[in-house]
């Protein structure tokens, strides 16, 4: 378990590694593809929202439980967005990648949200789009 985690934070370490470019607003539709582990907490198929303005904050919209708000750590890079939160002893992760193999007017996000705290990981996968 512990070397999945290392190996996840240096791959985003390396993300992290690119040029910092500006970009709009998102609002994204995302639909759950997978949870990461299986704990009946993020049901696969269902529906949130994403948003964020792309320089101080992400958000969660995970109806009707309420929102997650990340903001401690924000970084928007080249098709690349990471945020985070450290509190308590418990890690909150969001990545979301552009799919730049995805068709232009059907663009994609890939999206994962990670939990990590003491001896325990949650988190869902997702693919998100354009709120049209």
């Amino acid at each position: 378990m512990q070397n999945l985690k290392n190996s996840f934070f240096s791959i985003i370490s390396i993300l992290i590694a690119f040029t910092n470019v500006e970009a709009a607003t998102l609002d994204l539709e995302c639909k759950i593809t997978n949870e990461i582990t299986h704990t009946g907490f993020f049901k696969t198929n269902s529906e949130f929202k994403i948003e964020t303005d792309n320089f101080s904050v992400l958000i969660i919209k995970m109806p009707p439980e309420g929102s997650i708000v990340l903001k401690e750590n924000f970084n928007n890079y080249m098709n690349n967005i990471y945020a985070s939160e450290y509190k308590n002893l418990t890690s909150k992760i969001a990545f979301l990648q552009k799919d730049i193999f995805s068709s232009e007017n059907k663009k994609k996000w890939l999206f994962k949200y990670i939990v990590i705290r003491m001896n325990q990981t949650i988190g869902f996968e997702a693919i998100c789009s354009n709120v049209m």
